[in-house]
């Protein structure tokens, strides 16, 4: 499932053009988390929120946290996905979604944001009217 993950990413930006790095355990000392994706210029990294990670209540459960604040103390920036949003959505909310995610780090997503392709996804979030 990681897997599929990390690709449906990869995939999303790269038809954005948003350069990074699929699944590296090289991006920490001692490779102690396999990071989904790395984007090395802005030094961020994408954590993706999985089964497990968020307790009943809806808060980030004590694992997370802990991987979360190890991955800030390293010196990357945290970007944080919800992975349920790849399997319940059209592919052009999917990329919206993960372009408003990491846009404030790649200046690509921003970019993609603003375009006409963007602008239509934006679209393809709105509620549709029954006639």
């Amino acid at each position: 499932a990681a897997l599929a993950v990390e690709q449906e990413l990869s995939s999303l930006l790269q038809h954005m053009r948003v350069p990074h790095v699929v699944a590296s355990p090289t991006v920490l000392p001692g490779g102690i988390y396999r990071v989904p994706v790395w984007f090395p210029q802005p030094q961020a990294i994408i954590d993706v929120d999985v089964q497990g990670d968020r307790l009943a209540s809806g808060a980030l459960g004590g694992g997370a946290e802990l991987r979360r604040q190890q991955l800030r103390s390293t010196g990357l920036r945290v970007l944080t996905f919800e992975a349920s949003t790849l399997g319940r959505s059209s592919k052009m909310q999917r990329l919206r979604a993960l372009a408003e995610v990491v846009a404030e780090s790649c200046p690509e997503a921003a970019d993609w944001l603003a375009s006409a392709e963007g602008a239509a996804s934006a679209r393809d979030d709105r509620p549709q009217r029954e006639a």
